[in-house]
């Protein structure tokens, strides 16, 4: 890496087992592995699977989501819509009409995921709660 000019890419990052968890140190170390054995031409024009590796690295542990409204589309009139995403985990939506809720994981609907709509939709803030009852 210091051969081409990459030496520091990976300042900042937890990759030692004292800065990061066991999964995390895991990644890092696989990260810096690859980028060991990759090419200098492969690295710098950014097409190399490395760098794939260390987004997801530079990622791990961050169990953070965002929750955002959805309008239009298929969102049933009188409902509403909320999507859940994740960096580390599978994209949630909840698409409720005046009674019910279903729940989709990357889009498809989950077998077992309804739930009583509970004011979701006059409340955006009991989304979070709803996706996780009814998506758990």
């Amino acid at each position: 890496m210091i051969a081409c000019g990459l030496g520091g890419a990976f300042d900042g990052c937890p990759c030692t087992p004292a800065e990061a968890n066991a999964t995390c140190f895991q990644e890092w170390k696989l990260t810096v592995e690859c980028f060991e054995f990759d090419t200098c031409e492969s690295l710098e024009s950014g097409v190399s699977p490395c760098w794939k590796d260390f987004t997801k690295a530079a990622i791990c542990g961050d169990d953070s989501c965002e929750i955002s409204q959805d309008f239009g589309g298929d969102v049933p009139v009188d409902g509403c819509a909320f999507s859940q995403e994740c960096l580390e985990a599978l994209n949630r939506r909840l698409v409720c009409d005046q009674a019910m809720c279903l729940c989709e994981i990357d889009g498809m609907p989950v077998a077992m995921g309804t739930c009583w709509q509970s004011s979701v939709c006059r409340d955006a803030e009991l989304a979070a709660e709803r996706i996780e009852n009814c998506c758990a």
